[in-house]
């Protein structure tokens, strides 16, 4: 492995599944490069490029065999980190903004990694319809700067009508009475409509 500066070397050793010795398989370098890429995308890095140089060598022999090596170099452009500069929550009022912030992975001085805005996303998503928010909203604006190396996110809110529970009809019990079902409900007439209650 070549040009990594940013990620210890000790990270890579569960990664680089390709032995010297063993019989070389063209699909299971692409795997390994894009094992180290999605490393450096978790890391922060998501400019970073591996590409995989494969040098056949002149043929060798042991007592049995005759085979012809190759040698497997993994270059990384690793590029410049990309940290989360700062996150601001916009149109929340049901839910106060520091209340969505605490449920966010991506926060001031976190790498940024794409795939968790989605995850984050999903966590601003179901905080709300907890709440009776059935027809919330969530997007994520990014503002890049300083050449890439840092990024605002900014999380847009639309609640929409809060929803709450009318009545609770009971049908269909014969051999449970309606009173214990009640009793074991987590839902009551005024409460949100949760996914999560229901």
């Amino acid at each position: 492995v070549r040009g990594d500066k940013g990620v210890d070397r000790a990270a890579f050793a569960p990664l680089l599944q390709i032995k010297p010795g063993e019989p070389f398989v063209e699909s299971r370098v692409g795997l390994v490069s894009a094992a180290i890429t999605e490393l450096y995308r978790v890391r922060g890095y998501a400019q970073a490029a591996v590409k995989a140089d494969v040098q056949v060598l002149p043929e060798a022999a042991d007592a049995s065999t005759r085979y012809r090596p190759v040698a497997i170099v993994f270059e990384i452009d690793e590029a410049a980190p990309t940290v989360v500069s700062s996150v601001d929550v916009q149109g929340s009022q049901a839910i106060p903004a520091e209340t969505v912030k605490s449920s966010l992975a991506l926060i001031a001085g976190r790498p940024f990694y794409r795939p968790q805005l989605t995850v984050d996303r999903d966590a601003i998503d179901r905080a709300y319809r907890s709440q009776g928010f059935q027809a919330v909203s969530v997007i994520s604006q990014l503002a890049f700067g300083n050449n890439q190396r840092e990024v605002a996110i900014t999380w847009i809110v639309r609640e929409g009508e809060q929803v709450t529970i009318d009545r609770v009809l009971i049908n269909g019990n014969n051999r449970i009475s309606t009173e214990l079902i009640e009793r074991e409900l987590t839902i009551r007439r005024g409460s949100p409509m949760s996914d999560e209650a229901l």
